[in-house]
């Protein structure tokens, strides 16, 4: 070909080992360039060279992708699998042959007498081409998507791999450190306890846990130490650690609750104070015993007289105390208070407070009735006028009712006070018509005296 001299002029200044090489590469290209314009004359087919430099060819199914020929030795040399190489059917190879030539197209190579030294060479350039930055075979990689995707994957598994030797190293480094520590501490425990004194100072000879070849020397050179038996020490009551209290506040004196058994105290209630006492005052069960005798006064006192040596535990005084001052027959006899008792006015307490009192009650009974039962029988503890607004109130809480009560205290206590004054008046003036009536009389008997004398 005509521009043949000028590539051979180019190809003359570059080292002797890769001309053939570039050589080669220029036969494919004027191959490809031929094959292409026989493509393009084809009627039936629409061939076109995109800026990547691969053939889009347009059949009947769609468009399809083919590498130039200088590009596919390179790629099958990677063992990469690409659809672009991919010959063109047999049927359509045969319509492309040139002059009634039949067989697929080949690049036009030239015979030498040295064909064997001229294949050495060539794979020798080929290795080096593959190896290189800028060579065909990197483009054509480059623009193959399996390729690169094979390429991405083999660099994360060794980077994967690195990771995982690193973290496995480092774990390894930190247990064998921490086994060092623990050799080192179990060392300078065994010698304190061989120095016959545990709250002693720690010895200066004994190997720091921080050392970790100091502490794993000591503990294979040192031998074992004595067995040491522990002296058994009898057990002694200490007394209750005081809490920690800010600075400024000062403890106080907080009253023994008491109980006497009487009709109208509440054992649960006691119970409960007393415990609260005892786990904020701190006591001991020791002194848990000593307290219970100034709790208890009265009755209770003598019922505590008589039991506290069969009491173990302040479980079992709980039980014993429920079972004496709120057992079944105590509980009965306030559940029949509720049932038929009676608010008397004469006794100088309020109709809320009586309610209050009777509920606190009926509360800590063990099983106690529900809120709208207790109400319902409060309200035939008041007067008529009482019951009406109860009923007329809808009312279905206890809080309600003693609302409702304290309510109708104030107007029935205002009733009373108008009634008082009204009384009052009403007496003041039966005495003046009294008087009036007695001044009359004596007026009348000294006029009749006066009559007689004249």
């Amino acid at each position: 070909m005509p521009g043949d001299a000028n590539i051979y002029a180019l190809l003359a200044r570059q080292p002797q080992k890769s001309i053939l090489k570039d050589l080669k590469d220029i036969r494919k290209l004027q191959a490809d360039d031929k094959h292409l314009q026989r493509l393009q004359a084809s009627e039936h087919n629409s061939v076109t060279l995109n800026d990547n430099g691969l053939i889009i060819r347009e059949t009947a199914r769609g468009p399809r992708c083919y590498l130039p020929q200088i590009l596919l030795k390179p790629l099958v040399s990677e063992n990469t699998s690409c659809t672009a190489t991919d010959k063109l059917p047999e049927q359509q190879q045969s319509q492309e042959t040139e002059d009634g030539a039949t067989g697929p197209l080949d690049p036009i190579m030239t015979r030498s007498k040295t064909k064997n030294k001229n294949k050495k060479t060539a794979d020798n350039s080929d290795r080096q081409e593959e190896t290189h930055q800028f060579s065909p075979s990197y483009a054509a990689a480059t623009t193959n998507p399996d390729a690169v995707y094979e390429r991405f994957t083999r660099r994360c598994e060794q980077h994967v791999r690195q990771i995982g030797e690193e973290l496995t190293r480092a774990v390894n480094e930190s247990i064998q450190r921490l086994e060092k520590l623990h050799l080192g501490e179990i060392s300078q425990q065994r010698n304190e306890q061989a120095g016959g004194n545990a709250t002693s100072t720690p010895n200066n000879n004994a190997p720091c846990a921080r050392d970790d070849s100091m502490a794993s020397q000591a503990t294979q050179s040192r031998p074992p130490p004595p067995v040491i038996n522990p002296v058994q020490q009898p057990f002694v009551h200490y007394p209750p650690v005081q809490p920690n209290r800010p600075y400024g506040l000062q403890p106080t004196k907080l009253a023994i609750p008491t109980f006497s058994g009487a009709e109208y105290e509440k054992p649960v209630k006691f119970l409960r104070d007393f415990m609260d006492y005892y786990n904020a005052v701190g006591l001991t069960e020791y002194h848990f015993y000593h307290v219970v005798k100034q709790a208890l006064q009265g009755q209770a006192a003598e019922w505590w007289e008589h039991v506290n040596e069969r009491i173990t535990s302040i479980p079992d005084f709980q039980r014993r105390f429920k079972e004496r001052f709120w057992s079944r027959m105590i509980q009965a006899r306030k559940r029949e208070k509720l049932e038929t008792g009676y608010y008397y006015a004469d006794k100088n307490q309020s109709r809320s407070e009586y309610v209050i009192a009777i509920y606190n009650q009926i509360k800590a009974l063990d099983t106690p009735p529900s809120e709208i039962d207790m109400i319902e029988k409060f309200s035939r503890h008041f007067d008529t006028q009482t019951q009406n607004a109860i009923v007329s109130q809808r009312i279905h809480r206890v809080d309600e009712l003693i609302g409702t009560v304290i309510y109708n205290n104030s107007i029935i206590s205002k009733q009373h006070a108008r009634a008082a004054r009204e009384s009052t008046a009403d007496a003041r003036l039966y005495g003046s018509v009294h008087e009036s009536r007695e001044q009359l009389t004596c007026n009348i008997r000294t006029c009749d005296n006066i009559l007689k004398f004249v």
